[in-house]
């Protein structure tokens, strides 16, 4: 049998970013990057696209749970960390927005479990964090 899994991110994302600058104030390798203005195409489209905003992206390994806790603390004490240089971020990119994104892959129709307790709740508002939690079966 296969248990549910989760993967947990926090993507920063803006119409103009450099992803460059992100990664060296944060000293992070993201995930996956890419800006404004760069063609991509995936299997799914008959013709390329030109994409329309920047984002840098980290994402933790998908893990096998029923509880997503543990990965969003691993993803907040990252961001714990790094508050400092997340302002400084936001005062060079205003309009930039920072997503916890939590992905959800439900096996046998048991989702993992999404609990954000008050710590956890205070530092994504302190931090101006948007939480996105996607789901698939």
């Amino acid at each position: 049998m296969t248990c549910s899994s989760v993967i947990v991110e926090f993507s920063i994302d803006d119409k103009v970013l450099d992803v460059d600058y992100i990664t060296k104030k944060l000293n992070i390798l993201p995930k996956k990057s890419f800006v404004k203005g760069e063609i991509y195409q995936n299997d799914n489209m008959p013709k390329p696209r030109i994409r329309n905003f920047s984002l840098w992206c980290y994402s933790l390994r998908s893990e096998e749970t029923y509880d997503a806790e543990k990965q969003i603390d691993k993803i907040l004490e990252i961001i714990r960390s790094k508050e400092t240089e997340l302002l400084e971020i936001h005062k060079k990119y205003m309009e930039c927005n920072y997503v916890l994104g939590i992905v959800l892959k439900i096996e046998d129709g048991i989702a993992p479990a999404v609990v954000l307790t008050p710590r956890q709740s205070q530092l994504l508002a302190n931090n101006n964090i948007t939480v996105s939690i996607d789901i698939y079966p």
